[in-house]
């Protein structure tokens, strides 16, 4: 349920997500594809809509009996979506836009032995408005972690994680 001050009474809002996605994993190769649907839908407010495509794609190879490394990206494309846009006279401007959305992630895990593990990870995040009026965005980021894995469900890690937005 939704009540958007200003506005009378609420709306309910609906999302529904159907997904493909192909697995397979081996002794020391995984590899994986998804694909997502996600449609978003307001009963009163239908001039909100939504869908949104995000395709992915991931594999993880074992190098070496202690290390691993895995690449994986994802692509989002959601048409004429809903925005708030820049402020103007303190009122929020709303205003529909393509957005393009682009993960891309790699990372190192090693393991170190007495069931210690450190891991290094870099992800590239790029967020595209095709209206200019929204500012694009570029987020990397760097994340290192050490880790004690007690059993199979319980680990304790800490990491440190540096992130530069453009």
């Amino acid at each position: 349920v939704l009540n958007v001050k200003g506005e009378e009474g609420s709306d309910i809002m609906f999302s529904t997500t159907p997904q493909l996605e192909y697995v397979n994993e081996r002794k020391n190769f995984s590899f994986n594809t998804i694909y997502k649907l996600k449609s978003v839908n307001f009963v009163k407010n239908s001039q909100q809509n939504f869908i949104t495509h995000n395709a992915g794609v991931g594999f993880g190879i074992a190098f070496s009996e202690k290390g691993t490394l895995s690449v994986a990206d994802s692509l989002t494309y959601t048409p004429d979506s809903f925005s708030v846009g820049a402020v103007s006279d303190l009122q929020l401007q709303n205003q529909r836009s393509d957005i393009l959305a682009n993960s891309f992630t790699a990372g190192l895990t090693y393991d170190a032995g007495a069931n210690t593990f450190l891991s290094l990870t870099f992800i590239d995040n790029l967020l595209d408005f095709q209206d200019p009026t929204f500012s694009d965005t570029r987020t990397d980021s760097v994340t290192s972690s050490i880790g004690y894995n007690w059993s199979a469900g319980t680990s304790l890690s800490a990491s440190y994680t540096y992130t530069k937005i453009s």
